[in-house]
């Protein structure tokens, strides 16, 4: 005896079956947040080894802004890094974070985080961007925000510091722009012309 409706309901599932693709679908905000989680801790392991190798390096090269001596020969503190120093050791993490991720970007569309998330970044032809989006989009990302943060970390003590710290939280909306586009790009994205593909 024939049913009519488990006769349909079987015909659907078949087109539904052939409807499924392979093809990979934009990358949810939520998805590519939890990269940046995972790129974090990356980053946090390069502050903590950079700043204290820039210490170090400069205790041995004598380049170091000793604390002021107190009356009674108390000293305020511990000795600081030099102005020097300081930069220097911020341009490097600016270039391991850069060799971290920009050159894999290029080649591959993912560095770890997004390897481990099956995400990939890839230019308006569908491939990996290439190494001069994939730089416009890591520069569009991290230099408003290493700008403020230097700026922060300079006038930290001033009546300024509100102003940078602004700037730093204000630089976050440069990748948070994804959570209000249709498409889920950052304004990086659509700087460099590229997207964040999911794997299925």
């Amino acid at each position: 005896m024939e049913h009519p409706a488990a006769d349909r309901a079987a015909e659907l599932l078949r087109g539904l079956e052939r409807l499924k693709t392979n093809e990979p679908r934009l990358a949810d905000p939520m998805e590519r947040a939890t990269a940046r989680v995972i790129d974090a801790l990356v980053w946090l392991v390069v502050f903590f080894v950079a700043g204290a190798a820039g210490y170090v390096i400069g205790d041995l090269l004598g380049l170091t802004v000793e604390p002021d001596t107190l009356p009674g020969g108390l000293v305020s503190g511990t000795p600081e890094m030099h102005p020097a120093v300081s930069w220097a050791t911020l341009l490097a993490i600016v270039a391991v974070l850069y060799l971290y991720e920009v050159p894999a970007t290029a080649r591959r569309g993912r560095h770890v985080a997004k390897r481990r998330l099956k995400l990939q970044v890839v230019g308006p032809n569908g491939k990996p961007p290439g190494l001069a989006r994939a730089s416009v989009r890591w520069f569009a990302w991290w230099l408003p925000a290493f700008a403020a943060f230097a700026l922060w970390g300079s006038t930290v003590e001033s009546d300024w510091a509100f102003l940078f710290l602004g700037l730093e939280m204000g630089a976050l909306l440069i990748p948070g722009a994804m959570f209000l586009d249709e498409e889920n790009r950052g304004l990086h994205d659509r700087l460099a012309g590229t997207r964040v593909l999911a794997e299925r």
